[in-house]
């Protein structure tokens, strides 16, 4: 038995960690999803995925050094060096994006994202909670040092010169990097061991770094600081009839209206971020992010070079084309054929379609519900904010035609990146650390899932717009802008 071969998806195939070298043996045959991620000459090498690969007998491997999968590495170098700097992380599900900042001027001056190294114990929360805390904890507390350490050696400053670390994330991440017992958060009624702000030193809880370590509140058990910090960054607050949708694994929603913010989250699921999709993959160079159909798909790919598979907004974009194409119906069944070809080797099956579904219509009874509770009609929306990193590429037309979003006009939805982390630099100032605090205390939870209509609006928001077409009477003149 082999014990030292990583992976960080949890044997979905997308993470491409779990790379082996078959020497000797007989094993299953390559499948597709290998074909995509090793390439030709690779697995002419012998080369394969351990989670895709059944060995038969005794066989042979050799297992090469896999450096930690980077999706996105960025640095901004200023002629004047900082006199102290300071450390914000987002901690996702899926991903963790660490930077280092100016503490005097906020500015980003480095920043790195990875996949989640959790992500083997389970791609969602609740799965993944079922593992030991001290596990959890030992894995992104050394992922964070590694990042840290990395970030810090390539711009040549000391650990001592990092004065302060804000780290923001929904309540399970959170509580497996504080140490705090995770086990509540896997069963109803999901309730957090603690919704208190934290400051600690980072030495106590096992960082490179001695500073000081915070972490706002938490509202309740799937609502948590990562989406405080949106809504304070994007100040939401402030405003009046503005919905804001976190879009992830798990969705969080913000509804403001003249006198409250209500809030809640919904169990979204991984598909929106491309994982356990046939094709699919994270919002990384090569996916597949933008889709049309007219005799034929086009595709456009993050970095312009070749397909590598699709992520969330290729498949809102893809499902929208081929509704409009008539290529599926509105039960998002296949109209001819198992699956549909976007390209000579990448395709949606039914399966797929079905997942967005599921995702989508969790998203879409987050936000009916929460306009039903503010006494809002669609029509009164000002703005639509889409923050995550999943939202940098969505496009509004291709999300109303599925059904993730009301009727609203395209023009007044904005995508706002990484809300959250924006938000965490805000965290480096006391005076924002008592207003997310008071934000915190003034929202509105709902639970969806006491809500008495909430199953019968989830099961009609499956279908494509949606079961009742009264609610998307304009669906026609949406498609029409999507060319």
């Amino acid at each position: 038995m082999v014990e030292n071969i990583e992976s960080s998806c949890g044997g979905l195939g997308i993470c491409g960690k779990c790379k082996i070298k078959v020497l000797h043996g007989k094993v299953s045959e390559v499948t597709e999803t290998e074909n995509r991620i090793l390439g030709e000459e690779e697995i002419k090498k012998g080369y394969r995925l351990a989670c895709m690969t059944r060995g038969y007998g005794e066989i042979v491997i050799e297992v090469p050094e896999v450096k930690p999968r980077i999706l996105e590495s960025k640095k901004i170098f200023s002629s004047k060096k900082a006199e102290n700097y300071g450390i914000v992380v987002d901690i996702g599900t899926t991903t963790v994006v660490v930077a280092i900042i100016d503490l005097k001027t906020g500015n980003k001056i480095a920043e790195l994202t990875e996949l989640n190294r959790q992500m083997k114990y389970g791609y969602d929360v609740i799965s993944r909670v079922s593992t030991s805390l001290r596990e959890l904890n030992k894995a992104i507390i050394s992922q964070f040092n590694d990042m840290v350490i990395k970030l810090t050696s390539s711009l040549n400053i000391g650990l001592e010169k990092i004065k302060k670390c804000i780290c923001v994330g929904n309540p399970a991440m959170i509580h497996s990097f504080f140490g705090i017992p995770v086990d509540s958060l896997g069963k109803a009624p999901f309730i957090p061991h603690t919704k208190s702000e934290i400051l600690v030193s980072g030495k106590a809880i096992g960082l490179a770094t001695s500073c000081k370590v915070y972490s706002p509140p938490i509202v309740s058990g799937f609502f948590g600081g990562d989406a405080l910090s949106f809504i304070l960054s994007q100040k939401i607050y402030e405003k009046r009839n503005v919905l804001g949708i976190d879009i992830g694994t798990n969705g969080e929603i913000v509804l403001s209206t003249e006198d409250k913010i209500f809030a809640t989250s919904t169990a979204a699921g991984p598909a929106f971020e491309g994982v356990s999709l046939s094709c699919g993959m994270l919002a990384r160079e090569g996916a597949i992010e933008k889709v049309r159909y007219s005799n034929g798909f086009r595709v456009y790919t993050i970095g312009d070079c070749k397909p590598s598979g699709i992520c969330g907004s290729g498949y809102i974009d893809a499902i929208a084309s081929m509704l409009k194409a008539g290529l599926i119906d509105g039960s998002g069944k296949i109209v001819e054929g198992e699956r549909v070809n976007i390209t000579d080797e990448i395709y949606i099956t039914r399966e797929d379609i079905f997942k967005i579904q599921i995702a989508k219509a969790a998203i879409f009874t987050g936000i009916d519900i929460l306009l039903d509770r503010g006494k809002i009609d669609k029509e009164d929306i000002e703005a639509v904010l889409i923050a995550g990193s999943f939202g940098r590429y969505i496009n509004p037309v291709s999300a109303v035609i599925i059904g993730l979003l009301p009727e609203v006009n395209p023009e007044i939805v904005k995508t706002v990146g990484n809300a959250a982390l924006e938000g965490a630099v805000a965290l480096r100032f006391k005076k924002n650390r008592y207003k997310i605090k008071k934000i915190a205390s003034d929202i509105e939870y709902v639970n969806l899932y006491r809500e008495k209509t909430f199953e019968d609006k989830l099961v009609d928001a499956t279908f494509l717009p949606h079961l009742d077409k009264k609610r998307f009477a304009n669906i026609e003149r949406y498609m029409n802008m999507l060319k």
